[in-house]
């Protein structure tokens, strides 16, 4: 009787030190997650430039491609990689420039004409002159300036920054990925190479499937747009197109500024509401049909990451890292669900990020097992 007593008793002992093992383990992977969350946000302006630099190598990648197929020697193919790179930095330098000088034509030809819609919304909101002029514009406007400089100058020191961050990371990497396959066939025999060897190029060829699907769709949407507003002779085309390429690069969010931005304009340039809502209906109807209908379609093959998903990687990285969080988002989602599937206790975490296609090739695989 004694033994059958105390046979109960060991299993609850078990259950319990289960519990508490499973507990425990918890709370060390939360605390490792915010640990690993507050250093990212901290060294950002290492972090941001080093992934970035990533990014443009899987860019790149091709023309290194083609260096080592015509048999060039790697430090003149690095050399190839970075007059590609100047070459692509000096034309969107140029382009913007040109931008700078319209937008600025187009501030003086419509400044007054914003004063009077300036004018207008105050009366509208029943704010009268006498209310304004109680207020110390000097110190107000004194303030906005300073606190504007401030906050340009700032931007144009952390973008410079960033920038030569990661030209530094960029050549450094380019140097050595003729090399990484050698290493690793070194470093590690057999399988395990193979496989760590197989989680590169997936995540590789997956990013930059990514990237190029993600810049045409881009490119048709910013072409579209261009189209409307030339033929609405809307101010300033060429460059909401050119915000709407790189906005939509952020998911739901960046195509919702890219409306505004021409709308806003629209409410300037024209007299009545025709005209603003006419760009409004047409510039989402092209994002609503080229983001919600064509791109899902062509980007679900080459990314498979639920909806759902990209939406809280958004927030995530948007929060740690800011707009360049925003923009890096999606090719993480798809970097941490590759390195997910090729781990075995972390695929549950793969199939849950995964969209309906791959979950349901997943089912099958496992069925079939």
């Amino acid at each position: 009787m004694s033994n059958q007593l105390s046979k109960p008793k060991n299993n609850l002992r078990i259950l319990n030190l289960i519990n508490n093992v499973n507990i425990t383990a918890a709370l060390i992977a939360f605390l490792s997650v915010v640990v690993l969350c507050t250093i990212l946000h901290i060294a950002k302006n290492i972090f941001i430039p080093l992934v970035t630099a990533w990014f443009i190598l899987q860019i790149l990648r091709p023309v290194n491609l083609i260096g080592n197929k015509l048999h060039i020697h790697p430090y003149f193919n690095l050399m190839l990689s970075f007059l590609v790179l100047i070459g692509i930095a000096l034309g969107g330098g140029r382009f913007i420039g040109s931008l700078a000088v319209d937008f600025n034509d187009v501030y003086i030809r419509y400044a007054a004409t914003l004063r009077e819609r300036y004018n207008g919304l105050l009366a509208l909101m029943n704010i009268t002159p006498e209310m304004l002029s109680t207020m110390n514009w000097a110190n107000i406007g004194f303030d906005f300036i300073k606190s504007s400089t401030g906050y340009v100058v700032n931007f144009l020191v952390e973008f410079s920054n960033k920038f030569f961050m990661t030209i530094f990371f960029l050549m450094f990497m380019l140097v050595e990925a003729p090399y990484v396959e050698r290493k690793i066939d070194l470093a590690f025999r057999g399988a395990t190479g193979n496989k760590i060897k197989g989680i590169l190029q997936a995540i590789s060829s997956q990013v930059r499937s990514y990237l190029i699907n993600q810049t045409l769709l881009s490119l048709a949407t910013a072409l579209c747009v261009w189209g409307i507003l030339a033929i609405m002779k809307v101010e300033l085309a060429r460059g909401w197109a050119v915000l709407t390429f790189f906005l939509n690069f952020i998911p739901n969010v960046g195509s919702i500024i890219a409306t505004i931005l021409p709308v806003a304009m629209s409410l300037i340039q024209f007299p009545t509401f025709f005209e603003p809502i006419i760009v409004l209906v047409t510039v989402t109807v092209i994002q609503m049909v080229i983001g919600n209908i064509i791109g899902p379609k062509i980007l679900s093959e080459s990314l498979g990451v639920s909806p759902v998903v990209i939406l809280l990687f958004l927030l995530f990285w948007g929060m740690i890292w800011g707009v360049p969080g925003a923009f890096l988002s999606v090719p993480i989602a798809s970097i941490i669900k590759i390195c997910c599937e090729n781990v075995s206790p972390l695929k549950p975490i793969a199939i849950m990020m995964g969209n309906m296609s791959p979950i349901s090739n997943s089912d099958k695989d496992n069925n079939n097992e």
